[in-house]
């Protein structure tokens, strides 16, 4: 009904980018190397993870049990729990900041990234990267050909989900 459920903080935990769910937990960055596993359920930092690459955006990569972090130009970087590198796709964009793993969609796995562009109001877009060569997909998709013309609307956070719409993969985001 659109009605708010409930809200909190965690204590320790300010300034998150974007969220990552593994089944269990939350992680979020906040534009830092530093990486938060949350528990949601109890409300508490549970620990982190030390990222190489500054996480303004995070995704959770089931096939690895990993994450893809990055920051605004930075590439896109697949790090293990413990944050040793084990990837990197070079995507070209300058303005990251969201992501979301796709492991259900035909040809994937997929990493998309929600890209603010040249900036607010313009072209929103949201890219598909194939993990498994490390390039772009060339498919595209800006928000705001759905949501209309928007003088301030900027990309956010990013995610990926299945059976949100039964027998399809869903992909949904912020607009900051």
């Amino acid at each position: 009904s659109g009605n708010l459920v409930e809200e909190f903080s965690i204590p320790g935990v300010s300034g998150l980018r974007d969220l990552a769910y593994d089944g269990q937990y939350f992680y979020g960055g906040a534009a830092s190397t530093t990486i938060y596993m949350m528990d949601f359920d109890t409300k508490t930092l549970i620990g982190t993870i030390s990222s190489p690459v500054n996480v303004r955006f995070i995704a959770y990569d089931s096939d690895v049990d990993g994450f893809w972090v990055g920051d605004w130009g930075t590439a896109a970087t697949l790090i293990d729990r413990s944050g040793t590198t084990l990837a990197t796709i070079t995507t070209g964009l300058a303005g990251q900041y969201g992501a979301a793993y796709d492991g259900w969609s035909s040809g994937g796995p997929y990493l998309y990234i929600f890209d603010q562009g040249s900036g607010a109001g313009l072209p929103q877009l949201i890219h598909q990267f194939d993990i498994a060569s490390g390039t772009a997909t060339g498919v595209t998709h800006d928000v705001l050909a759905e949501l209309g013309p928007n003088a301030s609307a900027i990309a956010g956070g990013l995610w990926v989900a299945d059976g949100v719409v039964p027998g399809f993969a869903s992909i949904g985001g912020c607009l900051q």
